[in-house]
């Protein structure tokens, strides 16, 4: 017996991030990852999109995949299921940081922002420890992804999120598998029952993680899955990708 087919057998929800997690490096979704994600659906396990990205955006994601989860957007900070959208933190204080820093070399606004209600988004690029410093007064986190910067308020975080999503789905967040890899994931992978990140992730989140894939990105995620008890993925004989099958 797999030693976490025990603990799998208590996992009533997967908690997903998006970017990295479960696609490739270059943000491509892989047809292993859809594949996976229907399956755990088709086994009444259903899967949580938790992004930093904004609702449209993962929303439509989520619809494509067959996901039908709870909808955890903007780091926590939204949160959408059944047709009803809950906005948990309004984006007030980071528009407030946000001028404090707009003038800031290499400070650009992401275009997704035109629909982002509960934080600030930025490229990459500024000095993020300038911008902490500049901050410092303000009750706001700003957070890394490798993929963009977010300013939020500093009570938000992904896992208020998924706190909420657990409620609406009449389960514990202790019956939550959740896998991510960015610094904005770590409050739900401590927080939630069971966590796993791919070997692409920092070794800070590494430290927070139940399962440490030794493969990187999707690849990662799939394997997690598999550790965790909820699907057999076995590599090609072209080491390309994974084909995956439901316990």
């Amino acid at each position: 017996m797999h030693p976490f087919h025990s603990v799998a057998m208590n996992i009533k929800a997967v908690a997903l991030d998006i970017d990295g997690t479960i696609t490739t490096k270059n943000r491509r979704v892989p047809p292993e990852s859809v594949e996976a994600i229907q399956k755990l659906e088709e086994a009444e396990i259903p899967v949580i999109l938790a992004s930093g990205n904004v609702l449209p955006v993962a929303y439509g994601l989520g619809q494509y995949l067959g996901a039908t989860g709870p909808i955890v957007a903007e780091n926590g900070g939204v949160v959408f299921y059944r047709r009803e959208i809950e906005i948990l933190q309004d984006n007030g204080t980071a528009l407030e940081a946000y001028e404090r820093i707009k003038n800031m070399k290499g400070v650009e606004r992401l275009f997704t922002d035109r629909w982002r209600i509960s934080e600030v988004g930025l490229k990459k690029g500024p000095d993020i420890e300038g911008i902490k410093e500049r901050l410092k007064s303000l009750p706001v986190s700003v957070v890394t992804t490798g993929y963009a910067i977010h300013i939020m308020d500093g009570r938000m975080n992904k896992m208020r999120g998924i706190e909420r999503g657990a409620e609406l789905l009449g389960i514990k967040t202790g019956e939550i598998l959740a896998i991510g890899d960015s610094h904005n994931d770590m409050e739900m992978l401590e927080g939630c029952g069971m966590s796993g990140v791919p070997a692409s992730a920092s070794d800070e989140v590494k430290m927070v993680a139940n399962i440490v894939s030794d493969r990187e990105y999707y690849e990662g995620f799939l394997d997690i899955l598999e550790r965790a008890g909820l699907i057999q993925a076995e590599r090609s004989k072209e080491n390309k990708g994974f084909i995956t099958q439901l316990q």
